[in-house]
C-alpha cells in the first residue's frame, strides 16, 4: 500500500433532512415566526409588569396615597 486512508474515498452526501443542527433542520419558518412573536409579546408583558408606574411609585412613596 502507499499509505492511503482505508475506507471510501468520497463520504456519503448528507441527508436531505438532517437530525442535527443544519440549515434545513428545525421547525417550519412560519412556526418559527409565530413562536418568535409570542416570545416577544411575553417578554414585553413581563417587562411592563415589572416596570413601576410613576403614579404607583408616588403612592407607595407617600405611604399609600391616602
Amino acid at each position: 500500500m502507499n499509505g492511503a486512508a482505508v475506507g471510501p474515498r468520497d463520504p456519503a452526501p448528507p441527508p436531505d433532512h438532517p437530525i442535527g443542527l443544519g440549515e434545513d433542520s428545525g421547525p417550519h419558518p412560519v412556526v418559527r415566526a409565530v413562536v418568535g412573536l409570542l416570545v416577544g409579546l411575553a417578554a414585553g408583558a413581563v417587562a411592563a409588569a415589572l416596570t413601576p408606574r410613576p403614579e404607583r411609585a408616588t403612592r407607595t412613596a407617600t405611604g399609600g396615597g391616602r
